[in-house]
Order: C-alpha cells, then structure tokens, then sequence
C-alpha cells in the first residue's frame, strides 16, 4: 500500500466515524515550534498524528514553564531555524516530536509509523544514524530494539527555508506493539 493510499483508507476511516468530532483532541505545546494553519497533532482514540515536524527551533527565553498550549492567534513563541548538518536538523526535528508526543503523554517508543521527506537521499546514512538512536531503549520483551515502520522519500524540497533538508511526521498509539524499559504491555 503506497504512503497516498494509506493517508487516504486512515482519513476515509476517521471521517466513517459517526462522533467523529467526540474523539478528536488537538495536541498543542509550546515546547515545539507553533502553526496557526495547521495543529501540531491530533488525537483520535488511541492514536496520536504529529503534523509534519521541520528543523525549527522554539526560541528558549520565550517558552512558557510549564509548556502551555499554543495561543490561537498571533503572536507565535519565536522561532529559529536550524540550518546545520543533517545530524543537527534530525536532532532539532526529532526534539520537536518528542514534545509533542509528551503533550499527549506519549514518547518515542509509541510510535509506530514515520514518513521521512529527505531533500537529498545523499543524506539519508547520516540522517539514519542520528534518527534511530533516538530509539535506543525501545526494545521487545527480548530485548531487541524496536524501531517504528516507516517511509522516507528524497528529493524532496522542504518548506520554511531552502537550507532544510528535513521534515518528519509520526503517528503514535497508546496500545502501540514498541515497547520501552519497565513499560511492557
């Protein structure tokens, strides 16, 4: 099944739902670069959809302690683009994840999906290494690391700023298979 026909069976399936609107909750937080065209994630049941993350970078001296949710309207945190490596903007992305898959009581060893768009597949060894040492302790009831299925597309260019070389979605589940360090289901 092709990524486009995957989006289109999960949409067709949300939307089949008759209390569609009863099970949906934005996921919002201001640990993470903030949209006002698009929600961060949203959650349906006990799936969690983290919008597609870029190597953007919310400005430390003006997050909120404890993280709030993103205002409704302007002005936006501020943000920094990070524009290094692809090591460094997989860093910066994969942190973006992170603090919206906490906004949902989520972390990285609940995800079971990721779609990688990549502006070069020059990049994908150094962008692999980093990526999946963020899921060094999600391991199975043997103790094999357990990484999410995914997609990665290259060629791709990637919105906010030509210097990107990467964008990552993810979907989440709190019934999810990976599995982490004393959380065995």
């Amino acid at each position: 099944m092709s990524i486009r026909s995957f989006t289109v069976f999960m949409l067709l399936t949300l939307f089949a739902t008759a209390s569609f609107a009863d099970k949906i909750k934005v996921i919002s937080t201001t640990d993470a670069p903030c949209s006002l065209s698009y929600s961060q994630g949203m959650q349906f049941g006990d799936s969690v959809f983290v919008a597609g993350q870029i190597p953007r970078q919310v400005q430390v001296t003006s997050r909120p302690v404890p993280p709030e949710p993103c205002p409704p309207s302007e002005p936006l945190p501020p943000t920094t683009n990070v524009t290094g490596t692809i090591g460094e903007q997989t860093t910066q992305v994969m942190g973006n994840i992170q603090a919206i898959l906490k906004a949902a009581k989520l972390d990285l060893c609940d995800v079971v999906m990721a779609t990688v768009y990549l502006a070069t597949l020059n990049d994908f060894s150094d962008f692999n290494n980093t990526y999946t040492s963020y899921f060094t302790d999600c391991r199975d009831k043997n103790d094999n690391q357990v990484l999410p299925a995914r997609a990665t597309v290259g060629g791709v260019e990637i919105p906010g700023n030509p210097l990107f070389k990467i964008e990552i979605s993810v979907i989440a589940t709190k019934q999810g298979y990976p599995l982490k360090p004393g959380h065995l289901r």
